[in-house]
């Protein structure tokens, strides 16, 4: 699924999460979900869904998912939760659909482009600011 998506192996250091569906009692990968960690914060990038997969889905559960917000909003909602230890997470965002996902799940636009912030503690505006330039300065990630 994510090679794939980005012409390469999954990335070999932490921490990765995956969405699986049960199938017929054996799970198969739906979602991944990428992160490195930064300064006390996390880098998320290489967010993929398998389409492939979905669209085997049986009809009611493709409905019942997209009724809650689609597999990557879940995906990317409850990997934030089990990020307790971050700052914020930050994402490097140039597709249209991942996007959407973010901002329904939190994310806020930074005044850099395509970068993106979902704060998980409170920081003063001016602390906010510095790291989300320091995050911009990194490029794409």
């Amino acid at each position: 699924m994510f090679r794939r998506a980005f012409g390469d192996e999954l990335p070999d250091f932490p921490r990765h999460f995956v969405l699986r569906y049960v199938a017929g009692g054996r799970p198969v990968p739906l979602g991944y979900y990428h992160v490195t960690p930064w300064e006390g914060c996390y880098l998320a990038g290489g967010m993929v869904f398998d389409e492939r997969v979905y669209r085997r889905l049986p009809p009611e559960h493709r409905a019942r998912i997209r009724a809650s917000g689609g597999a990557m909003e879940f995906l990317t909602r409850r990997t934030h939760a089990m990020l307790t230890d971050a700052i914020a997470v930050f994402g490097h965002v140039g597709d249209p659909r991942a996007e959407r996902i973010d901002l329904r799940a939190g994310y806020v636009h930074t005044p850099h482009s395509h970068v993106m912030v979902c704060w998980q503690r409170s920081l003063p505006p001016a602390e906010r600011e510095a790291l989300v330039a320091r995050v911009a300065a990194l490029g794409p990630f």
